[in-house]
């Protein structure tokens, strides 16, 4: 189930965002290309997740934590430095900072709550770049049982 809100949680709004970064920063596609060993169009996509990723942060103004691949993107997005500071400023009005986890109990606890976030403001995740756990989760909010009244 998806949540509605008057906030845009749009595909739409993601893909340009994320052609505004390759139009400024060609060479990301090839950094996470390179980083998480994926083709040109995967690379984009990787870039729309982390962007969802950090939409997300800055509406729930919560530690949140990504799947592996959708961190990668981001770091390859931050080394852009300049880019990425101009971009949180403009889109979120504030810099959203990097806070590295392990796997701890705690980052395990938010990455779990950043899925929960995502099917309920996004919808279903991708599980080439959110992982099975993000595939279990869709498919346990999907029992009818579990519909509101």
């Amino acid at each position: 189930m998806k949540i509605r809100t008057d906030y845009n949680f749009s595909i739409e709004k993601y893909a340009s965002w994320a052609s505004e970064i390759i139009d400024e920063n060609p060479i990301i596609i090839d950094k996470i290309a390179n980083s998480c060993s994926l083709n040109a169009e995967e690379s984009k996509e990787a870039l729309i997740e982390a962007l969802k990723y950090l939409d997300l942060v800055s509406y729930k103004k919560e530690v949140l934590t990504p799947a592996i691949i959708v961190d990668y993107a981001w770091h390859e997005f931050i080394l852009c430095t300049k880019s990425y500071a101009a971009f949180c400023a403009e889109k979120f009005g504030k810099f959203i900072h990097h806070h590295p986890g392990g796997r701890t109990n705690e980052t395990i606890s938010q990455f779990h709550r950043t899925i929960k976030y995502y099917i309920l403001y996004i919808g279903e995740p991708n599980i080439k770049y959110w992982g099975e756990e993000a595939a279990r989760e869709w498919e346990d909010s999907q029992c009818g049982s579990c519909s509101p009244h």
